[in-house]
C-alpha cells in the first residue's frame, strides 16, 4: 500500500474555517453558511434536500431514499490529535467525507479523504518530523459518524459513531477510493448497500447521499449524463466539499454504481460533477471482487451432510414405512443415512428490465388476473422466478413464480394487449419461453407459443404491466436476470430416494423421502446465506424446511412458514 505519492487530483474537500468564516460575515445574522457555499453546486440553486424531509421531487421516491441512506455514514477526524501528535494539524474533530457500508463493516469512500495533503487542511506530523503520517495511519485516526441527520421536524438524531480499525484498499490501480474496515459489525444496526455488478448507463436517475460541507445527511439526484474512462459524470447533481466518498445509487435498483469525488458544476450551469465508476473500481479492487462473487449464489453438484444452525444435529432418515420414511435430525451418525445427493435442476433469479431496472413481480389475486408488472426492489418471494428447463427443447424453460408456484403465461389476443399474467401448471408452449444471452445476464424472453418478446409498460397508468410485443431491438425488451438461488432434487445416498414432504396439517407437513414424482413437491430452493448456510423451500408449496428440536417429536422435520432464525437455517458442507 502506497501512502507517500501525491494525489492525481485535489477531490472535494471540506470548506477550511476561515472560509466559512469569510462566507458568514457577508450574511445576516442566523442565516445558515451552507447555504452560500456553492462549489461543485449546479445551476443557481442547491437542490438538495435532508434525508427525513425529503418530499420525493428530485427524480427518486421517498421510499427510495429512505431503504437507502441508513448505510450511509460520515467520516469524521477524532477530537484527541493533540494527546497523541505534537503537530496535530489542524483537522481534530472536523466532519470530512462521506461512505457507505457494503458488508457488515466494510465501508467504501474516496481514496482523497486519506491523502497527505489536499484542500489546504493540515493533517498530522510524525513526531520530530515534517512529514506528514501515512495513509493508513490517517485512516485509523478517523471514525464514522451513523445517523447524523435530522428527523423531520428538523431536530437533530442521536448519531453512533464506529472506530475506523484498517485502511484496507487505497487508491489500487490509481483510482479515486478506499475501503476502511470498521469496528464491530455496524452493519446489523445499519444494513449494507449493494454493490453493482456492472456500470450504469446514460441517462440512469442517480441518487448521492451523503454530507455536503459536513452538514446532517441530505440527498441529491438526477441523472447520469457521461460515462468516460474511469469516471461517471452527472450535470444536475449539486455537491460540496464533504460529498466525496459519497456513494452514487442507481434508482430504481438501489444498487451502488460509482463513488463520488470531483466537483466541476458552476452555479452558470455548466461543467459537470463526477465520480469513479463502478466497472473501473471492481477492475481493480479484490473487496468488490469477493462481494460481487459472494452474491452469486455456488452451485451445489454432489454428495453432502446438511446440519440444522441452531443445534448442528445432521439430516437423516427412516427407512421404514412403518415410520413414513420421515425425515430427523441426529446426532452424527458418519453413515450414509446422514449423506445426501445434492443434484441442481434450475436457478432461482430477480428478473429486472434492462431499460429501466425495476424488477419482475405478479399480483397475486384474480382481481388482477394474476397479471406480471415491474415494480421497485421488494426483496421477497413475489420477485424471485424460478427457471426450469424444459426438456427437449433448446435454451427453453418455465418460469415460475416463487411466492405462488404459479407459471409466467400471457394472453395471445390484442383485446387483452398481450399481457403477461400466472397460470396454474399447463404444460404447453404458452408457458415455455426461449431465452437468448445477449450479453453478461442479460437476455431477451420469447414465448414459445408464437415468438414474441416480452416487454413492459412504463408509467403507472398501465400499472408497469408486461406484455409480450413483436421485436423491437430496445432495452424494454431486455431483461437482467440475476441469480440470487438454486433448484436442487435431494437424495438420501443410502437409499436412493427423493426428499419430499407433506403439505397438510395434519400430517404436521412433515418431510419424508419418497421414490421419484418428478414434480414440484420433490424440488428445494436453496438460498445462500454465507459460510456454507442457506435457506430450504419446498418449491410447490413455498415454505420452509425447520425440525423440531426435542426427543417427544423425534427432532423431526418439518416445513414452516418463513421465520427468519437458525432453525430454519442449514449448514450443507460436502461428505
Amino acid at each position: 500500500m502506497s501512502n507517500d505519492h501525491p494525489p492525481e487530483d485535489d477531490g472535494l474537500f471540506p470548506p477550511l474555517p476561515e472560509v466559512l468564516e469569510r462566507v458568514r460575515e457577508t450574511l445576516p445574522p442566523e442565516t445558515d453558511p451552507y447555504a452560500m457555499l456553492i462549489e461543485s453546486q449546479c445551476g443557481t440553486t442547491d437542490d438538495s434536500q435532508p434525508v427525513e424531509q425529503y418530499d420525493g421531487s428530485l427524480g427518486v421516491s421517498t421510499a427510495f431514499v429512505n431503504a437507502h441512506e441508513q448505510p450511509v455514514g460520515q467520516l469524521q477526524w477524532n477530537d484527541n490529535l493533540a494527546e497523541i501528535y505534537n503537530n496535530p494539524g489542524n483537522v481534530a474533530g472536523v466532519r470530512w467525507c462521506t461512505g457507505a457500508l457494503i458488508s457488515d463493516n466494510l465501508f467504501l469512500c474516496a481514496g482523497h479523504c486519506f491523502d497527505q495533503t489536499g484542500g489546504g487542511w493540515t493533517r498530522p506530523m510524525i513526531d520530530g518530523t515534517n512529514d506528514v503520517i501515512p495513509s493508513s495511519e490517517i485512516a485509523t485516526n478517523m471514525h464514522i459518524n451513523f445517523n447524523y441527520q435530522v428527523d423531520p421536524n428538523g431536530n437533530l438524531q442521536d448519531e453512533t459513531q464506529v472506530a475506523v480499525v484498517e485502511l484496507l484498499e487505497y487508491r489500487l490501480g490509481g483510482l479515486d477510493f478506499a475501503i476502511v474496515r470498521l469496528a464491530g459489525t455496524p452493519s446489523q444496526e445499519f444494513g449494507i448497500g449493494e454493490i453493482a455488478p456492472r456500470d450504469a448507463n446514460e441517462g440512469d436517475m442517480l441518487a448521492i447521499i451523503g454530507h455536503p460541507a459536513g452538514v446532517p445527511k441530505r440527498i441529491e439526484a438526477g441523472s447520469l449524463t457521461t460515462l468516460s474512462g474511469d469516471r461517471i459524470f452527472y450535470d444536475d447533481i449539486d455537491t460540496l466539499g464533504g460529498n466525496s466518498g459519497s456513494a452514487m445509487w442507481q434508482s430504481p435498483s438501489g444498487r451502488i454504481v460509482g463513488v463520488h469525488t470531483n466537483g466541476g458544476c458552476t452555479t452558470g450551469g455548466s461543467g459537470a460533477n463526477s465520480g469513479m465508476r463502478i466497472g473501473r473500481l471492481l477492475d481493480e479492487s479484490p473487496t468488490l471482487q469477493g462481494i460481487i462473487a459472494s452474491s452469486i449464489p455456488p452451485t451445489l453438484e454432489g454428495t453432502y451432510t446438511i446440519q440444522q444452525k441452531s443445534n448442528n444435529r445432521y439430516v437423516d432418515a427412516h427407512e421404514h414405512s412403518g415410520e413414513d420414511f420421515r425425515l430427523v435430525t441426529r446426532s452424527a451418525q458418519n453413515n450414509d443415512t446422514q449423506r445426501w445427493v445434492l443434484t441442481p435442476v434450475g436457478g432461482l433469479y430477480t428478473i429486472q428490465q434492462k431499460s429501466n431496472n425495476r424488477y419482475v413481480d405478479a399480483h397475486e389475486h384474480s382481481g388482477e388476473d394474476f397479471r406480471l408488472v415491474t415494480r421497485t426492489a421488494q426483496n421477497n418471494d413475489t420477485q424471485r422466478w424460478v427457471l426450469l428447463p424444459t426438456l427437449g427443447f433448446l435454451s427453453t424453460y418455465t418460469i415460475q413464480q416463487l411466492s405462488s408456484g404459479r407459471y409466467m403465461d400471457a394472453w395471445e389476443a390484442s383485446s387483452n394487449d398481450f399481457s403477461v399474467v400466472t397460470r396454474t401448471a399447463q404444460s404447453n408452449d404458452t408457458q415455455r419461453w426461449i431465452l437468448s444471452l445477449l450479453e453478461d445476464e442479460t437476455y431477451t424472453l420469447q414465448q414459445q407459443k408464437n415468438g414474441r418478446f416480452v416487454d413492459a409498460h412504463e408509467v403507472s397508468s398501465q400499472d408497469f404491466r408486461l406484455v409480450t410485443r413483436t421485436e423491437q431491438d430496445n432495452d424494454t425488451q431486455r431483461w437482467v436476470l440475476h441469480p440470487v438461488g438454486r433448484v436442487y432434487t435431494i437424495q438420501q445416498l443410502s437409499s436412493g430416494r427423493f426428499v419430499d414432504a407433506h403439505e397438510h396439517a395434519g400430517q404436521d407437513f412433515r418431510l419424508v423421502t419418497r421414490t421419484a414424482q418428478h414434480n414440484d413437491t420433490q424440488l428445494w430452493v436453496a438460498i445462500f446465506l454465507g459460510n456454507d448456510t442457506y435457506t430450504l423451500q419446498q418449491l410447490s408449496s413455498g415454505r420452509f424446511v425447520d425440525a423440531h428440536e426435542h426427543s417427544g417429536q423425534d427432532f423431526r422435520l418439518v416445513t414452516r412458514s418463513e421465520q427468519n432464525n437458525e432453525t430454519q437455517r442449514w449448514v450443507i458442507h460436502p461428505a
